[in-house]
């Protein structure tokens, strides 16, 4: 009797836990707006820098976000990581001092006509939404920076794009694009920093880039390019930093009229060879990235006429040995892992004055680490990281794509 009770309340018990669990289903997600926020905590603080941090808080909806008007001196305003899905239209407008909205890794799918109007608004952070469509006049015409990067764009905005004359920065980087139509970027004579990477764009107009005669930064990492043509980026000659990572290349572009390049990323690509001057143009050059290609030997001037260049990146490659003196005097990081390296010329490094790192794990040497540095005559302030009891050779680069 005592054990058919216990079965009988057993099976209660998971007919009401099974029905509690189904009246929770049925019930509608609260919202739960700024004002709710407000109602329930203190008038948030504004730091010394004019910034109101209301990340992670769980909030649902910017209703009630006027009430932050009383914070007269925020510039600043942090809501990333909350649970917002729109933007509705002149919600931040009585932020009469608000510069800079972050709403990062919400879950926003809907931008309505004027959301981002607001008299000082110059910066607007919509990074890692659900966001396909924003209306072309969602934004501040004075707006300097936008960051609309891990969304689902299938095209490039370029109705909103093309009042924003003020932009310096733009982030379109991670999202489903695979079209760039030529007159995208033509209005935004100021932009410094653009964000293409990790996208489906196979092909580049070649005029697309003209207007951008100020660019500084430019990511185009991550896109079944296959090429990059000199006369893309003809009239980028401000340009510092390029990211060609990742796009199908099977050879070093030629870039010689970037003489402000100081940092290349060619990293990930099909590249087999490192020419001889290849980059003796590019006076400014100071790092090169070319790991995870299929380069199988580096010649006598690839590197070692550039004055310039601190840090270079050869790691995941094939190379098999050095010699002909490949580096130049004033390196001061060198990455060689994961090759297949056997052998190394003795004066490969002799009288490299600023060798901070040299890694050469994965490869085929044998010895100790006292030993190497002792017959290289390597500095003792260099830092070596290698493996010799552990030797492997570099698996194929198909195998690694």
């Amino acid at each position: 009797m005592k054990k058919i009770l216990f079965i009988s309340l057993a099976i209660l018990g998971i007919i009401a836990l099974r029905t509690s669990v189904f009246t929770m289903q049925q019930q509608p997600h609260r919202e739960y707006s700024i004002a709710d926020y407000l109602d329930e905590h203190p008038m948030p603080t504004v730091d010394e820098y004019g910034t109101v941090d209301l990340e992670k808080k769980g909030i649902t909806s910017l209703q009630g976000i006027e009430r932050l008007a009383a914070l007269v001196n925020m510039n600043t305003l942090y809501l990333n990581g909350n649970k917002i899905q729109e933007v509705p239209g002149r919600i931040f407008e009585r932020l009469v001092h608000l510069k800079s909205i972050d709403l990062e890794s919400n879950q926003i799918t809907v931008i309505h006509p004027e959301a981002f109007i607001a008299p000082k608004l110059i910066e607007v952070h919509l990074y890692k939404n659900q966001i396909a469509h924003i209306p072309e006049n969602a934004v501040n015409a004075d707006l300097e920076s936008l960051n609309l990067g891990g969304n689902r764009f299938q095209s490039i905005p370029v109705n909103v794009l093309k009042p924003l004359t003020k932009l310096t920065y733009l982030s379109l980087d991670k999202n489903l694009i695979s079209n760039v139509p030529p007159q995208a970027f033509n209005t935004l004579t100021n932009l410094e920093s653009l964000h293409l990477d990790h996208n489906q764009i196979q092909r580049i107009p070649l005029n697309t880039f003209d207007a951008l005669k100020k660019l500084e930064m430019l990511d185009l990492g991550n896109n079944p390019l296959g090429q990059l043509p000199i006369r893309l980026l003809k009239n980028q000659t401000e340009l510092t930093m390029l990211d060609a990572a990742h796009i199908g290349l099977t050879r070093i572009p030629e870039l010689d009229h970037l003489k402000k390049l100081r940092d290349l990323d060619l990293s990930n690509n099909r590249i087999r060879e490192v020419p001889n001057n290849i980059f003796i143009e590019l006076p400014s050059l100071s790092g090169v990235n070319l790991a995870n290609n299929q380069i199988y030997k580096l010649l006598p001037q690839s590197f070692s006429t550039l004055e310039t260049v601190m840090d270079i990146n050869l790691s995941n490659n094939l190379i098999q040995k050095i010699d002909n003196h490949p580096f130049n005097l004033h390196l001061q990081h060198l990455n060689i892992e994961n090759n297949q390296i056997a052998s190394i010329d003795t004066e490969t490094f002799l009288n490299f004055e600023n060798f901070l790192n040299l890694k050469l794990s994965g490869n085929q040497l044998r010895g100790t680490v006292e030993r190497f540095r002792e017959e290289y005559k390597i500095r003792q302030g260099c830092q070596i990281t290698w493996d010799p009891q552990r030797p492997q050779a570099t698996k194929s680069a198909a195998k690694r794509k």
